[in-house]
């Protein structure tokens, strides 16, 4: 998003959200400091901090705003709640050390060496590393007693979901979520 910083000689620079914090000169010369991130946004009617569509949602369910009293399915009015079960992104590790695969090959290859090998290669554990965090929520989404059995299939439920624009844009940024309709107790 770009903002415009006004300059005491009466014309405007336009910066971008990058350039919350540096100084940048004027076209007349004189050095203009371009303010904090949530200073520009603040100025530009915005909030303050950016919120990524988990924390937004998780707000919204905390103060109890979502998801609304609208079927997804045919848009009447209903008071039921259908959960979601949405894996947004999972941890997933990897390991440094040298792969199984290779010291097999290795071994067969050069059999009469296998010492060597073991010397000049030391078979290292090597280290595990963690990428990524779980992001897993449980969305409620309106439907009524008519349409539940319509989200049976992932596509459908997603496609209904979307509806939902924080659940839009949530969806936007993990392409790839899992859906499953959890069980109802």
């Amino acid at each position: 998003m770009d903002f415009r910083i006004d300059c005491p000689c009466g014309e405007s620079v336009t910066v971008s959200e990058g350039s919350a914090g540096a100084t940048l000169t004027c076209d007349c010369g004189r050095p203009i400091s371009v303010p904090s991130l949530p200073a520009l946004r603040r100025a530009a009617g915005l909030l303050a901090e950016v919120l990524s569509p988990e924390q937004v949602i998780a707000r919204q369910l905390a103060a109890g705003t979502l998801p609304g009293n609208i079927c997804v399915g045919c848009g009447f009015e209903t008071d039921q709640v259908l959960h979601v079960r949405t894996e947004c992104e999972t941890v997933y590790r990897t390991n440094t050390g040298t792969p199984m695969w290779l010291w097999f090959l290795m071994t067969l290859l050069f059999l009469p060496f296998v010492h060597v090998i073991h010397v000049l290669f030391r078979m290292d554990e090597g280290v595990v590393q963690s990428h990524g965090r779980d992001t897993i929520l449980v969305l409620p989404i309106p439907v009524c007693q008519f349409c539940r059995g319509d989200f049976r299939r992932p596509k459908q439920l997603k496609r209904s979901m979307q509806q939902i624009p924080e659940y839009r844009r949530l969806l936007e940024k993990f392409p790839w979520a899992r859906l499953k309709v959890s069980k109802q107790r």
